[in-house]
């Protein structure tokens, strides 16, 4: 789910992006920066790249979850793991293009600002990911944070904003046990 919900989100600001500035090709990636060897990704290269910075989960009840049955029982399962997902979107430009990263980078921001809730009215690939709706918000960091952030990622600072992505669910409908359904005699009324 989270690979889907990500490349929703690269492809509906591809969508915009490329109409808002007149571009055919793609502008946005969804890729890390760096390989496992630490070496920059060339396809990032003057892209706008989108990665998954950490994911954690959204407080739900952690109760199992009654699902309706068929007839005269009730299944119960565990209930669907909700994440937060935290999407960085980075301007990953030459310096000679640093405006030009700037500018791509305030467009997806004016994007999701526009658009803070993505589902199948907005974006007509949710039909086929099982994805319900994705809720975008800025995650406010602080320097010392978004310092560690990039050291981890294994990356130098770029021109960058963390979103939230809420919530993607997981449901791998795990079925705990089905129960039975008692149900009493429907009342008899005597002929008058």
């Amino acid at each position: 789910m989270i690979d889907k919900a990500i490349q929703i989100l690269a492809d509906r600001l591809n969508q915009h992006l490329g109409a808002r500035f007149s571009v055919d090709d793609d502008i946005v990636v969804a890729s890390p920066l760096v390989d496992a060897s630490g070496g920059p990704v060339a396809t990032t290269r003057n892209q706008l790249v989108l990665f998954v910075a950490n994911i954690d989960q959204d407080t739900m009840p952690r109760n199992s979850e009654l699902r309706a049955g068929g007839g005269s029982s009730v299944t119960r399962a565990q209930p669907p793991l909700h994440l937060n997902v935290y999407v960085m979107i980075a301007a990953n430009y030459d310096p000679e293009n640093y405006t030009e990263a700037l500018k791509v980078l305030s467009g997806a921001l004016q994007y999701f600002q526009a658009n803070p809730v993505l589902d199948a009215s907005n974006a007509p690939e949710f039909g086929q990911t099982g994805l319900q709706k994705l809720q975008m918000e800025i995650s406010n960091l602080g320097i010392e944070t978004v310092g560690h952030l990039w050291g981890v990622s294994g990356g130098r600072y770029l021109p960058s904003v963390l979103y939230r992505m809420r919530t993607v669910s997981i449901d791998a409908n795990a079925v705990i046990r089905e129960d039975l359904t008692i149900r009493a005699p429907a009342p008899q009324v005597a002929p008058s």
